[in-house]
C-alpha cells in the first residue's frame, strides 16, 4: 500500500493537528536519537508546541551544545563579513584596473566617433574625459551621481 502525498499546509482541525504533532514529534526525536547513535554525531533538537510546551532531545549536554552552536554561529558570521568585504574589494580593484588600462584606448575611440581627427582635438578631448572621470570618482564616493555632459558641444565652442 502506497501512502498518499499530503499537501503542506496548516491542518485546520485542532484534534487532527494535535495528533499529527505528537506523531511527528516522536518520529523526529526518534530520528535524532538514531542519527546520534549511528553517526556518532552531537545532536540537539528543540521543539515548542502551539501551547508553548518544550520538547527536547540532546545526545550530550544541551547547554554545552547550544553554547558551541552560538560560538560557531558568531565566528562564522564574522568570517562571512570579512570574506564578503574582501571579495568586494577584489572586484572593485579588478574593475578599476580594467577601466584604467583601457581608458586611453577608449579616449582615442571617443575622438574618432565624435569626429575629432586632429592631434590637438584628441588631446583636448582626452583631457576633458580624464577630468570627467576624476569628478565622477569624487561624486561616486559621496554617493552623488554626476549628470552626463555632452562633450562635443563643449569642444566645438
Amino acid at each position: 500500500m502506497v501512502r498518499g502525498k499530503i499537501e503542506m499546509k496548516r491542518i485546520e482541525n485542532a484534534t487532527s493537528r494535535q495528533v499529527t504533532f505528537s506523531k511527528r514529534r516522536n518520529g523526529l526525536l526518534k530520528k535524532a536519537y538514531e542519527f546520534s547513535v549511528l553517526c556518532d554525531a552531537e545532536v540537539a533538537v528543540i521543539i515548542f508546541s502551539q501551547k508553548d510546551r518544550l520538547y527536547e532531545f540532546s545526545s550530550s549536554d544541551m547547554r554545552e551544545t547550544l553554547t558551541r552552536y552560538r560560538k560557531y554561529a558568531k565566528d562564522h558570521e564574522q568570517t562571512n563579513k570579512v570574506e564578503v568585504e574582501q571579495h568586494v574589494q577584489r572586484k572593485w580593484l579588478c574593475l578599476h584596473q580594467k577601466q584604467s588600462s583601457s581608458s586611453s584606448s577608449m579616449h582615442y575611440c571617443y575622438c574618432f566617433q565624435l569626429g575629432f581627427h586632429s592631434q590637438k582635438q584628441r588631446s583636448v578631448l582626452s583631457t576633458m574625459i580624464k577630468r570627467v572621470h576624476k569628478l565622477r570618482k569624487l561624486y561616486y564616493k559621496r554617493c552623488i551621481m554626476l549628470p552626463c555632459m555632452t562633450l562635443k558641444s563643449q569642444l566645438v565652442s
